[in-house]
């Protein structure tokens, strides 16, 4: 290999090329490089640029290394520890622009088990200070102006939790909106239509906004404001669906890609009930107790499979898990008040199945998959069918997208769509 001669002799501008095309390919390609080429300079006889050339590399192993524990794992711990063998050899070599770099996504993996811990101030702090050692460095620092980017959409939305935490709504929502607009920024800037990291971005600044409407909608809840439920549409469900059909198709085996689609189908579920309960509460003000149309069990049932995809998330599902318990607690009294607490003894209505599967028999007789799709997710009869429903939902996006850009014809178009109308009838058990 002509390469490892060259890096053998210390030839300095191989080893200046041989470090760019590291930075000009993925972590996980970058690393399988690095170790045939740590394999050949390992077998070769000793000389004077040989054990630097070593250490260079054994840096760059753990460097790249870190990157794919956080991708595949979420293993931030993991992560910083290969960062800081990685940073104590770039610091050995003198190489000041690459043990910057190792400094400040050190730093950045520390703001980000900070946030996991819920130490939002220190969190916010340390990507900060990450950021700032980004655009000190002259050279590879450039090469990381979308993780600048990145780092700048996550202190925003870190801002707005925290602002959260304040009390601040009105602030708070202002910041989780610019956090929102700036993921879908990196999404279309930095990554081309229809790639894994465009839907993860994109999935991304759906799942904030999500988040923060949400949160409103409890407090909305919580403080008797009925009345929001009646005109207000549930912009925490619309959101959380955009973000379930992007994030399904993101990064395939990403941790930190499918926490954030847990926390999406979680926030989904919950937000269904929050808008039910509320609905019933501002009937029951109004005294139009006969338009309650209400399932305590259907919506128990969302709330124990909204909290199985938020344990799935560790320490960042636990408040979600409290809102799920407060929510099914407010639940069984308006049940229970429903059934025992007025004159008349009012009993909701059950909803019609056969009227719901109807309705999604004529959206697919008519070609619209897509609200047969965003109907069924609202009925749906357990958590593992809730996963191929979305699933499903991510399917016909990429099916669609794939249409507007000519990758199918006509009559392939037309069997993809026919075999998910086929699914969806399989999920009722009507076909």
């Amino acid at each position: 290999m002509e390469l490892v001669n060259q890096l053998y002799q210390g030839d300095e501008s191989a080893v200046d090329n041989f470090i760019d095309s590291l930075f000009d390919t993925n972590p996980q390609d970058a690393l399988s490089y690095v170790k045939d080429v740590h394999s050949a300079i390992s077998n070769a006889e000793p000389n004077e640029h040989k054990d630097s050339l070593l250490v260079l590399l054994e840096s760059f192993w753990n460097f790249f290394n870190a990157q794919i524990s956080i991708l595949e794992k979420a293993d931030f711990v993991n992560g910083s520890q290969q960062l800081q063998l990685a940073n104590a050899g770039f610091e050995q070599l003198n190489l000041i622009d690459l043990t910057g770099l190792t400094a400040g996504f050190q730093l950045y993996f520390a703001a980000i088990i900070d946030i996991q811990a819920m130490n939002l101030n220190a969190g916010l702090e340390k990507i900060q200070q990450a950021k700032e050692h980004f655009e000190s460095i002259d050279k590879y620092g450039k090469i990381y102006n979308k993780h600048i980017e990145v780092m700048e959409s996550e202190s925003l939305f870190v801002s707005g939790m925290n602002l959260i935490s304040q009390l601040d709504y009105e602030n708070a929502e202002i910041a989780i909106e610019k956090a929102s607009n700036a993921s879908k920024n990196i999404a279309i800037k930095y990554n081309e239509e229809d790639s894994d990291e465009y839907h993860y971005f994109m999935g991304l600044g759906y799942m904030y906004t999500s988040l923060m409407s949400f949160i409103l909608q409890t407090i909305k809840l919580k403080g008797f404001d009925f009345d929001y439920f009646d005109y207000a549409d549930n912009e925490a469900y619309d959101s959380s669906l955009k973000a379930l059909e992007h994030l399904a198709n993101a990064i395939e085996d990403s941790e930190i890609a499918r926490r954030n689609l847990n926390m999406a189908k979680g926030v989904n579920l919950l937000s269904q009930v929050v808008f039910e309960l509320g609905k019933c509460m501002q009937a029951l003000l109004i005294g139009k107790e006969e338009k309650i149309v209400f399932e305590t069990s259907d919506l128990r049932r969302k709330i124990k499979n909204a909290n199985k995809f938020f344990r799935s998330i560790a320490e960042q599902g636990v408040i979600f898990i409290r809102f799920g318990v407060e929510i099914e607690s407010s639940l069984i009294n308006v049940d229970k008040f429903l059934k025992y607490g007025t004159k008349s003894a009012v009993k909701p209505a059950k909803k019609k199945d056969v009227d719901v599967t109807d309705k999604i028999k004529k959206l697919i007789s008519n070609g619209d998959n897509k609200k047969a799709l965003d109907l069924l997710i609202k009925v749906y009869e357990g958590y593992d069918k809730y996963d191929t429903i979305v699933a499903l939902k991510a399917r016909h996006s990429r099916i669609n997208k794939a249409k507007i850009q000519g990758r199918y014809t006509k009559e392939e178009f037309g069997v993809q769509q026919s075999e998910i109308s086929n699914d969806i009838l399989s999920l009722l058990k009507i076909a």
